[in-house]
C-alpha cells in the first residue's frame, strides 16, 4: 500500500533528460527524503521532550543519558536538519543556474517562500534544548530579527516574555513542531502536485518512470546510510543548562544565520539591503532577459547567475569570518574553539 502511495507521486511518464542525474542532481528528491527523516526522528524525540522552562534541558539530558539510542536519534535529527538546509540551498541555486526559475515562475516564487519558512523552522528548533549554546543562539537570532523593519512586531509575537521564558518556549515549540510543518506540508504538496501535473521543467522524450523509481530507491538508501554515519561520528553537542546571566563572549547565532550576524555587526541598517535582495529574487523571472529554455549557465542569463554566484561567495566568506575569525567582543582573529 505504501509503495503504491509513494510511487503514485511520480507521473507514469517522465522526461528522458529528467531521469539523468546531471540536469537536476536529484536535489528535490533528496529534500523529500530528508524531510521524512526529520519527521520520523522528530516524532521520536517528541515522546521525551518537555516544553517547560524548568524541565526542557532535563528532558534532553534524560534522552541523552537514559533512553536507548536517545543520543543517536537526537544527533540523527540534527544532522538531517543541517544536510537539509545545505541541499535546500543547492536546490535553489540549481533552479537559478539551470534557468528553471524562468520556465516555471509560479514554482520559483512558491519555492522561495518555502525556503524562508524552512529557515525559520530551523531557527525555532534551535531554542528547544535550552542549553547555553541553543539559548544564546536563539537570543542572537531574535536580535537579528529585531533589526528588520517589522522586527518589533515579530518579537512581541514570538517572545513576549523574553527568550527561554515559559510562553516563548511554548510558542517556539508549537511553531517548530506543528504550525510551520503544517504550512510546509501544504505548500510542498502544492509544489509536488505542480510537478506531477506539469512534468519536469526539462524538455525531452517521455519515457517510463520505472528507471527513475529504481534510482530514487538507491538514492534513499545512500542518503539514509550517510545521515546515520555522520550522526554517529559527529553527534549533537549539549552544553550546560541555559543561564541568561552568563552570556558567552561572543554570543553567536545559528550557523546558517552567521553571515547575517556579521553584516549587522557592521551597521544594523545594512539588513535592509539583504531584504531588498530577497524581494528582488521574487521578481527574478521578470527581471531576467533570458530567452533560452532549460540549460545550465546560459549565455543570455549571465547577469543573473553571475550575480547570484557572487552573492553565494560573499555569504560563504561572511559565514567563515563569523564562525572562525570572531572572538571576544566580536574582535577579529583566528578562533577555532
Amino acid at each position: 500500500m505504501f509503495e503504491h502511495f509513494f510511487m503514485h507521486m511520480l507521473p507514469k511518464k517522465v522526461s528522458e533528460n529528467g531521469v539523468r542525474f546531471k540536469p537536476t542532481l536529484y536535489l528535490g528528491a533528496m529534500l523529500v527524503m530528508l524531510f521524512m527523516f526529520l519527521s520520523v526522528s522528530g516524532l521520536l524525540l517528541l515522546f521525551y521532550y518537555t516544553p517547560e522552562r524548568s524541565q526542557a534541558f532535563a528532558s534532553i539530558l534524560f534522552l541523552e543519558e537514559k533512553v536507548f539510542l536517545g543520543s543517536f536519534f537526537r544527533s540523527f535529527h540534527r544532522m538531517s536538519s543541517h544536510i537539509f538546509l545545505i541541499v535546500l540551498s543547492a536546490h535553489m541555486l540549481r533552479v537559478i543556474f539551470s534557468g528553471a526559475y524562468k520556465v516555471r515562475t509560479y514554482s520559483w516564487r512558491l519555492g522561495l517562500f518555502i525556503f524562508t519558512l524552512i529557515i525559520f523552522e530551523a531557527y525555532a528548533g534551535y531554542l528547544l534544548p535550552m542549553d547555553q549554546l541553543s539559548w544564546w543562539a536563539a537570543k542572537t537570532g531574535l536580535e537579528l530579527m529585531k533589526s528588520l523593519p517589522i522586527g518589533g512586531i515579530l518579537e512581541s509575537i514570538l517572545a513576549p516574555d523574553g527568550i527561554g521564558s515559559r510562553l516563548t518556549l511554548t510558542r517556539y515549540f508549537a511553531l517548530h513542531i506543528v504550525v510551520i510543518p503544517m504550512f510546509l506540508i501544504v505548500l510542498v504538496s502544492v509544489h509536488m502536485f505542480a510537478v506531477r501535473r506539469q512534468g519536469l521543467s526539462i524538455e525531452g522524450m517521455k519515457v517510463s518512470s520505472d528507471k527513475l523509481k529504481s534510482r530514487l530507491i538507491i538514492l534513499f538508501v545512500v542518503m539514509f546510510m550517510s545521515v546515520i554515519i555522520l550522526s554517529i561520528f559527529i553527534g549533537a553537542p549539549l552544553t550546560l543548562e541555559a543561564d541568561p546571566t552568563t552570556p558567552p563572549n561572543p554570543a553567536k547565532s545559528a550557523w546558517f544565520l552567521l553571515w547575517l550576524q556579521e553584516i549587522v555587526s557592521w551597521r544594523t541598517w545594512y539588513i535592509n539591503f539583504v531584504m531588498l535582495v530577497y524581494i528582488t529574487m521574487f521578481f527574478l523571472p521578470e527581471l531576467s532577459r533570458r530567452k533560452s529554455g532549460f540549460g545550465w549557465f546560459s549565455f543570455d542569463d549571465r547577469p543573473v547567475w553571475i550575480s547570484v554566484l557572487l552573492m553565494v561567495i560573499i555569504i560563504l566568506v561572511l559565514t567563515i569570518i563569523a564562525m572562525f575569525f570572531r572572538g571576544a567582543d566580536w574582535s577579529f582573529g583566528l578562533y577555532f574553539s
